[in-house]
C-alpha cells in the first residue's frame, strides 16, 4: 500500500470525491485489512450490488485494488483493499476549469467528511444523560493555537504517528474503546 497517492486528474477527483465512495473506503481502513463487498455493505446497512458499483468505480481509478480472492463454500470471494493510506487533491499546475472543479469537490469532500464527524460527535454524546458520562465520552474544542512552522509539523505528525499506532489491529485488548477522531487545523493568514 502507499503511503500517499495524488489524484491529478477531474476524473479521478470526481470518483473519490463522492460521500458515499468516502464512506466505503473509511471502513476499508477501520477494518484495517482487505475485505470483501459484503463485508463493507453490512456494516454500512446497504445492498451489496451498490456498494460493489462504487467500489468498481474506485477500482477503476486504482482507488481501491483487488487483494485476493478466496473460495467459500464454492463462490469466489474477493478481498479489496485501498491503494494509498491517504490521498492528496493538488491546486497547482491545472487549469482554471480544472482548478473550478477540483474546488467544488474539495468543497464537497470537506463537507462530507465534518457532516460525518458531526453525526457521530451528536449521535453518541446524546447517549450521555450526565455531565461525568459527557466528559467521559468525549469532547468538542475550537481554539486559536500559535506554533512556528517547525512546531505545526511536528503536531501534524504526532497526531498521524498517534492515529497509526491506535487503529484497530490483529490482538488488540478487549478493554480498547473506539473512538472518532475529527481533525482540522489550518494557518490563518494575516491581513
Amino acid at each position: 500500500m502507499l503511503e500517499e497517492k495524488i489524484l491529478t486528474t477531474a476524473e479521478e477527483i470526481k470518483a473519490f470525491s463522492v460521500p458515499y465512495r468516502i464512506q466505503i473506503l473509511n471502513i476499508f481502513e477501520s477494518l484495517g485489512r482487505a475485505a470483501t463487498v459484503k463485508e463493507v455493505a453490512d456494516i454500512m446497512k446497504e445492498v451489496p450490488a451498490k456498494v460493489h458499483y462504487h467500489v468498481k468505480v474506485l477500482e477503476k481509478f486504482d482507488i481501491v485494488k483487488l487483494d485476493h480472492t478466496k473460495e467459500i463454500n464454492g463462490i469466489i470471494a474477493k478481498y479489496y483493499e485501498p491503494t494509498a493510506e491517504k490521498y492528496t487533491i493538488p491546486s497547482t499546475q491545472v487549469g482554471e476549469t480544472v482548478s473550478e472543479a477540483i474546488k467544488q469537490q474539495k468543497v464537497r469532500l470537506f463537507d462530507s467528511i465534518f457532516e460525518r464527524g458531526k453525526s457521530i460527535y451528536i449521535d453518541e454524546m446524546s447517549t450521555a444523560n450526565d455531565s461525568q458520562k459527557l466528559k467521559d465520552k468525549g469532547v468538542l474544542s475550537l481554539a486559536n493555537i500559535y506554533l512556528t512552522k517547525d512546531e505545526f509539523i511536528e503536531l501534524r505528525k504526532i497526531i498521524k504517528d498517534f492515529c497509526d499506532d491506535h487503529k484497530k489491529h490483529e490482538g488488540s485488548s478487549q478493554l480498547e474503546e473506539r473512538y472518532s477522531l475529527l481533525f482540522s487545523m489550518i494557518r490563518i493568514d494575516n491581513e
